[in-house]
């Protein structure tokens, strides 16, 4: 194992909160495909008369595959702070972000919203605003870890 790898398991990691409305959302999406999973199985089986089980295994499919992604958007949706860059990861897919492309930060101070501004890799101008999904009680360990990466961030405090 090398230094860097053992370096970044013990990089601050901050779950990513949906709130309660987009949680509920995708459990009910999970539900709904365990149920239609469960229809599909029991006309594959037999259990219910269809005339051909195709569709049905198609279906089965379909329903697994949201199943293994409702799951991994609720738990392995998180941000990581590794050695050499800033990482977000929701499911199966990582964004990573080099500190030499955080510009700023801005706080709402009201909500403790966190928004994080990054130069935009797509042209020479222009700033990319990403919104940081942590809780309001992560919202201060979150600046935190930032400062540890970027001492000289700028964080910008705001209202509504």
């Amino acid at each position: 194992m090398t230094e860097r790898s053992t370096l970044d398991k013990h990089c601050p990691r901050f779950a990513m909160n949906f709130g309660i409305v987009k949680t509920v959302i995708i459990v009910v999406v999970f539900l709904a495909a365990i149920a239609i999973g469960g229809v599909d199985i029991a006309l594959i089986s037999g259990a219910i008369y269809t005339p051909t089980v195709a569709p049905c295994a198609v279906s089965l499919a379909a329903a697994a595959l949201i199943v293994i992604f409702a799951t991994l958007i609720l738990f392995n949706s998180r941000y990581k702070f590794k050695t050499e860059r800033f990482e977000v990861t929701i499911g199966l897919f990582t964004d990573k972000i080099s500190y030499d492309d955080v510009l700023y930060m801005r706080q709402n101070s009201m909500t403790q919203q966190l928004y994080l501004i990054i130069k935009n890799d797509k042209s020479t101008e222009g700033q990319l605003l990403v919104k940081i999904n942590v809780s309001a009680a992560s919202a201060n360990g979150f600046i935190e870890a930032m400062r540890e990466k970027i001492p000289s961030i700028m964080i910008e405090l705001f209202t509504d």
